[in-house]
């Protein structure tokens, strides 16, 4: 119960970081999302895109933290908490191709405004996009599959 309550909660913030988008721009647009559903890459200019980064995983331990596949719980730490990885800005040749929403995570930094962040894979897991979700869609480098 608690699980489902959570995931309301982080697809709330989303909406609401969407809704601010929205109020920026002369359409209201709504978004909603969940776990397990597919993004798509959008415009990109220049080499790399600016608002996600690509995190390949180089190194798996032999003890695996395990996390909630239905809510996203636990994504974070089973990922980026254990192994090794690479990490660049997600590369244009990335463009009009998919992935699938993994994680949606409030991250919050000292003397920062709290931002959402998706974290969605790709390759089976081995690779994961971390999407600064409102810069995103602010500037058209990600959507809701067409």
């Amino acid at each position: 119960m608690v699980e489902i309550k959570r995931n309301r909660i982080v697809k709330l913030c989303f909406i609401l970081t969407i809704c601010c988008y929205s109020s920026l721009s002369f359409a209201q647009k709504e978004v909603e999302f969940n776990i397990g559903d597919t993004l798509y890459f959008r415009q990109c200019e220049g080499e790399n895109y600016k608002y996600m980064d690509l995190f390949s995983k180089t190194r798996w331990e032999t003890d695996t933290i395990g996390y909630d596949t239905l809510t996203g719980e636990g994504f974070y730490q089973a990922f980026f908490m254990t192994g090794d990885f690479d990490v660049a800005r997600l590369p244009c040749s990335f463009r009009k191709k998919f992935c699938t929403i993994s994680a949606v995570q409030q991250m919050s930094e000292p003397g920062k405004e709290p931002r959402t962040v998706v974290f969605a894979t790709i390759e089976k897991n081995n690779k994961v996009v971390w999407i600064e979700v409102q810069q995103a869609f602010e500037n058209d480098e990600i959507g809701i599959e067409p």
